[in-house]
């Protein structure tokens, strides 16, 4: 039960798994940024936040960062993933193919498996 690098050859993204990247990436940013945010008003650093004319400071403003920072960065990776998806396709126009390389745990193939289907599951996948 060892890692396997396996790669995938992507030709073209759909509008949908484009937005679900992007925003995916902004959900972590925001958490992190979050955290961050959060550690610093504990620490009593110079956190503020503020709605219209009430001001937080301090814990209670690292909270609502904590709160906030995920949804706010989820939304606007949603934006920019559907705002980037265009100028993406026009990019893959002249890349033509994206190579991506991930990490399986364990054993990806069945016992019923004969040699010639295991020769194919090594081969890099395309989607379409």
């Amino acid at each position: 039960m060892g890692k396997a690098m396996d790669t995938i050859v992507i030709k073209r993204f759909k509008l949908g798994t484009h937005i679900k990247i992007s925003t995916l990436f902004g959900l972590a940013s925001g958490i992190v940024l979050g955290v961050i945010g959060f550690i610093v008003g504990i620490l009593g650093g110079n956190v503020t936040a503020h709605f219209g004319s009430v001001y937080y400071t301090g814990m209670k403003a690292g909270l609502i960062f904590l709160i906030l920072a995920p949804v706010y960065l989820v939304i606007l990776g949603a934006l920019s993933g559907l705002l980037s998806y265009l100028p993406f396709r026009l990019f893959m126009k002249f890349k033509k193919t994206l190579n991506v390389s991930y990490v399986t745990c364990g054993d990806n193939t069945s016992p019923e498996t004969d040699d010639d289907e295991k020769s194919m599951n090594d081969r890099p996948e395309t989607l379409e």
